[in-house]
């Protein structure tokens, strides 16, 4: 098979899994704290800078005891913090997982355009010039 975007090369798959079963309460709690569209919107509201728990508010569109809880899981997993008073920011640890969805996504993305490619036995040519990569 043809070594294709998204493949782990860098670790055999027996690491890979030590990693996960020893990161894994990490992983969970992390995670968790993705789980919700209202937290996503809000780690991506801070991608922009520090953040008021008002502009939060209003970029959220949810009401202040929601906000109010889903800060704290985002928090509680140091994905954000809060470094004075009613100001919020992503933490580097927060800005490592948002890239590495994104790289994951966009990897993905790679991948369905070369299942794509090869059901309809597409050029690789043809397929750069429709998708413009």
């Amino acid at each position: 098979m043809k070594n294709r975007p998204g493949r782990i090369d860098y670790l055999s798959w027996e690491a890979l899994r030590k990693d996960f079963k020893e990161l894994f309460p990490l992983i969970l709690r992390s995670t968790k704290s993705l789980a919700h569209r209202n937290r996503l919107s809000i780690l991506k509201k801070l991608l922009e800078g520090k953040q008021s728990f008002q502009s939060l508010k209003s970029a959220v569109d949810v009401k202040k005891t929601a906000l109010a809880n889903h800060l704290k899981q985002l928090l509680e997993s140091d994905l954000i913090q809060k470094p004075k008073y009613g100001t919020y920011e992503i933490t580097l640890s927060g800005k490592r997982i948002v890239e590495s969805l994104v790289v994951s996504h966009r990897k993905f993305e790679e991948e369905q355009k070369l299942k794509v490619q090869e059901s309809r036995g597409l050029s690789p040519e043809f397929v750069k010039s429709f998708f413009g990569k």
